[in-house]
């Protein structure tokens, strides 16, 4: 069935979106999703007009809460699973491109991940900044390190 292409988190995702959408939510859940959604559509315009106040070409932030946590420490652990993409959702709901991109090891020699934002059609952009950064990056020690999920 096609259910079995499909672990736990990504089917709990799919029965809320069926639930808000169905048609005794819509007016309580979809449509106020849909008015969140253009306002936050309308901050990353802002932040990316030329002649707005901030002009930016480019948002640096990071992919995750957090650091990476253990493998063993996401399995059976919904809640962490579901706020894991936090800071990627504003960027998937505005429809604005992006690109991960490994931004060190932490004290526990675990992945951080940051995240380069653009605006729309920026993707040729956001790929030439991210190569800029790796070749910067690329003597850096925590490059040639293993993190500790891979050492498993």
């Amino acid at each position: 069935s096609r259910a079995d292409g499909f672990g736990r988190q990504p089917k709990l995702r799919i029965l809320m979106g069926m639930y808000v959408s169905a048609e005794q939510y819509e007016k309580g859940y979809y449509q106020r999703a849909l008015r969140v959604r253009t306002l936050i559509r309308r901050d990353f315009e802002q932040a990316f007009d030329r002649d707005g106040a901030h002009r930016l070409d480019a948002l640096l932030t990071a992919t995750t809460p957090t650091t990476a946590f253990e493998l063993d420490a996401v399995y059976g652990d919904s809640v962490l699973m579901q706020y894991a993409d936090l800071l990627t959702v504003p960027a998937d709901h505005a429809g604005v491109p992006g690109i991960s991109l490994p931004g060190g090891l932490d004290a526990q020699r675990l992945p951080i991940g940051i995240q380069l934002l653009g605006p729309d059609f920026s993707e040729a952009r956001l790929l030439q900044i991210a190569r800029a950064y790796e070749r910067q990056t690329q003597a850096e020690a925590w490059r040639a390190a293993r993190p500790t999920v891979l050492n498993q």
